[in-house]
């Protein structure tokens, strides 16, 4: 009597290889859904605009206040 082996799979048709990738792809949205961007203010947190500028990472924004 042959056994057949049968594998479950999520998405059909998909191999392991197109599985791994779309794992991947899901984990590296989700943690790009982490990266959040911050608003930094001028003079309230920095005293300059430069530092303020100098303390930003993409996606930051600097707030630059009336005067200054």
């Amino acid at each position: 009597m042959e056994c057949e082996s049968q594998s479950l799979s999520l998405l059909p048709g998909v191999g392991k290889v197109k599985m791994k990738r779309v794992l991947f792809l899901v984990f590296a949205i989700l943690v790009a859904g982490f990266a959040k961007a911050t608003d930094l203010y001028v003079p309230l947190q920095y005293p300059t605009i430069q530092e303020g500028i100098n303390a930003a990472n993409n996606g930051d924004t600097v707030w630059v206040a009336d005067g200054i």
